[in-house]
């Protein structure tokens, strides 16, 4: 009986106490979600910058005949080919500008 004697008497204090602690906690979770808010949307920003797969095939596509490029002209492969070397070329030019452009 005099536990509840106490508590009749010091219920104020306690229901104070109670939703002191409770709005710490709050402030504690606000600022929880609002650090995972911000870590999200960095996560998204970085999740945008990189290519999907269509555009990383279309780079690989670009680099690998510039790179035929630089190598023809490096050659300057006239050797019993077909094609001249400044044909080629162009037609290299070409195809990167069909790709840039799609």
């Amino acid at each position: 009986m005099k536990a509840l004697e106490k508590i009749r008497n010091n219920s104020l204090t306690i229901v104070l106490v109670l939703s002191l602690v409770l709005f710490l906690r709050q402030c504690g979770i606000n600022r929880n979600l609002d650090k995972m808010a911000k870590d999200l949307k960095t996560m998204n920003q970085k999740m945008d910058s990189i290519p999907n797969i269509v555009e990383l095939n279309k780079m690989i596509q670009i680099e690998g005949l510039k790179s035929s490029k630089r190598v023809l002209y490096d050659w300057n492969s006239v050797v019993r080919t077909a094609v001249r070397p400044d044909d080629r070329m162009n037609q290299y030019d070409k195809e990167i500008e069909l790709l840039e452009k799609k």
